[in-house]
């Protein structure tokens, strides 16, 4: 699926406690991915802005991304930088998503309406924010894809 947007951004959290390890992390993914935010306030989350050209569920990218040996990503879609900004409403979403359990998605789709990523096998009911597997398929993924290059 493709986004129609020439740029969108993806919110993560991830495990690295520093501005070159998060840079090493998008630089091993892609080179299309564009680290454009670091803040290590809320135990570490970054930005990255990659061509809307790379949002397709059947691009591998994608996959390895979600999968990328078992680390936690927690992820909000944004239609703009504009989006981005710390509101109140936004930091309780980040520390909700500190709560939550690891995300080890398998198959990621953008919805175009809303800017964010669901996982495809729940598309059905999808969590506003937070794509997140059960703890069950969460192992199972990871154990499968955790020597992923």
């Amino acid at each position: 699926m493709d986004v129609g947007l020439e740029n969108c951004y993806l919110f993560l959290k991830y495990p690295w406690k520093s501005w070159n390890g998060a840079r090493d992390f998008c630089d091993k993914l892609s080179p299309g991915a564009y680290l454009v935010e670091f803040d290590s306030e809320f135990e570490h989350y970054i930005v990255l802005r990659i061509a809307a050209g790379m949002y397709r569920a059947e691009n591998p990218w994608i996959g390895a991304f979600f999968q990328c040996s078992g680390y936690t990503v927690k992820v909000k879609w944004l239609r703009s930088k504009n989006d981005l900004h710390l509101s109140d409403v936004d930091r309780r979403n980040i520390k909700k998503w500190m709560r939550s359990d690891f995300c080890y998605g398998s198959a990621v789709t953008l919805d175009p309406q809303l800017g964010f990523g669901i996982m495809e096998r729940d598309r059905n009911n999808p969590a506003p924010f937070i794509c997140e597997a059960s703890p069950a398929t969460s192992t199972e993924n990871l154990n499968r894809t955790k020597h992923l290059p």
